[in-house]
């Protein structure tokens, strides 16, 4: 028995020395994928303790499907979603859809470019907006153009996850690469 001891004690001072599973260093990271993605991603991130750090990865499928997601039941009927987040900071939305009432297919294309203050507040600036069919090409009606800004904020800053939950995500960094987004911040708590 004498042994065991001696043998745990010897553990936990190795694991205290080496940085031991109670010591916490860096942020968590977190990844949003495909389908169900941001729900996952963002539930995980507010089950952070207040004051943790965490790194969330927003992909280019997740940003995909949290569009359709969060058209759906709409009046508009979207047929193709395509998004491209380039390294510059800018998130393409290339989006084909029925025209309410008339029944022609359109494709719109909107380029947000997308970056933080210093006080974690998004900036997103609508830099193009177009529709295009085979004959024409106009710009963006407002409607349409609210719909792919709200869409972007919500899944930016997660905090319809928060509701309810005495706390809300702070950004301190934003980071683009092709493909990804990359939210740096923490939780802090609103109580």
């Amino acid at each position: 028995m004498k042994r065991l001891s001696l043998f745990v004690a010897a553990l936990a001072l190795a694991a205290v020395a080496c940085g031991g599973a109670s010591a916490v260093t860096g942020p968590v990271e977190i990844t949003a994928t495909g389908e169900g993605g941001f729900d996952a991603a963002w539930s995980d991130v507010f089950s952070l303790a207040a004051g943790r750090e965490f790194e969330l990865t927003l992909t280019e499928p997740a940003f995909e499907q949290a569009f359709i997601d969060g058209t759906a039941g709409s009046d508009t009927e979207f047929t193709a979603v395509d998004v491209v987040i380039s390294d510059v900071g800018t998130i393409t939305y290339d989006i084909s859809f029925i025209e309410p009432n008339r029944g022609n297919e359109l494709d719109a294309v909107v380029i947000f470019a997308v970056s933080l203050t210093t006080d974690g507040d998004f900036i997103i600036t609508a830099e193009e907006a177009e529709i295009r069919s085979a004959a024409l090409s106009l710009d963006v009606p407002p409607f349409l153009l609210a719909t792919f800004n709200d869409n972007l904020v919500d899944s930016l800053d997660g905090q319809r996850f928060a509701a309810g939950q005495g706390r809300e995500a702070v950004f301190t960094d934003i980071a683009f690469e092709t493909g990804q987004v990359i939210l740096t911040g923490r939780i802090e708590s609103t109580e």
